[in-house]
């Protein structure tokens, strides 16, 4: 079990899901949890991904890989809580997991539960509240400056390597594309940066990651499309208004 050093957890947490993972005779199993916001102290539940709840043997697991399990389009978030705290695992699943070669601080808890998911024969998901993840102003997660815009092509073209089988295809192009969409709206819109500075990061990025304009566009609104077709033609000067 991971828990992070700023959060805390229920303390029925460990038997609770000890419990499970002999009653269930799976390898891994996560819960819900709770996010306490340090800047306002406010505590709310963080939503159960796609309503997914209970047993997944293999062939469950393979189609979750294959469909929403890194990037759920509708809720422009992985299907699955993709970070390492919040479950308990059995110990032969972790083994040659952490591959001390892969440098990356940003997206690494993806990266490994990747490599977990791809020899995993069976979970549960529990719909138990049972971690709290404390959440503030100065996570790199949220964060939209430089280094996010050259940390994340990074960890998602490791994401494409640990992918052998090539199931993150098409959630990939997604990933790209919306994380890319969320930092520039950051830096237009929020922070008011000059055109130019963002045009040089939008650039080095579709360097990094040229699928990024190679997603399919049918499930988007008609004002998704256009925000689409505006920034696939590099017209940053209209993003402000969009």
């Amino acid at each position: 079990m991971f828990v992070d050093s700023d959060d805390w957890i229920d303390e029925n947490m460990v038997e609770k899901m000890l419990n499970k993972i002999v009653a269930e005779n799976v390898e891994l199993v996560t819960c819900q949890y709770y996010e306490f916001w340090e800047d306002s102290g406010n505590l709310r539940l963080a939503h159960i991904r796609g309503n997914l709840l209970g047993k997944f043997d293999r062939d469950s697991i393979i189609y979750l890989l294959k469909t929403n399990f890194l990037f759920k389009t509708d809720i422009r978030m992985p299907g699955v809580i993709m970070f390492l705290p919040a479950k308990l695992y059995k110990r032969d699943i972790l083994s040659g997991v952490f591959d001390s070669s892969i440098d990356v601080r940003f997206g690494e808890d993806q990266i490994a539960l990747t490599e977990i998911f791809y020899k995993l024969n069976s979970f549960y998901i529990m719909e138990d509240y049972l971690y709290y993840y404390r959440r503030h102003s100065n996570q790199i997660f949220g964060q939209s400056d430089d280094r996010i815009w050259k940390m994340a092509p990074k960890y998602i073209n490791i994401l494409k390597q640990v992918d052998k089988n090539g199931y993150f295809t098409e959630q990939i192009k997604a990933k790209a594309y919306y994380t890319m969409l969320y930092l520039q709206r950051q830096n237009l819109k929020k922070e008011n940066l000059p055109i130019s500075v963002v045009k040089n990061r939008f650039d080095e990025w579709l360097k990094a990651l040229p699928e990024t304009f190679d997603l399919d566009t049918s499930h988007m609104t008609l004002k998704q499309k256009y925000r689409y077709f505006v920034l696939k033609h590099k017209l940053l000067w209209l993003c402000k208004y969009l």
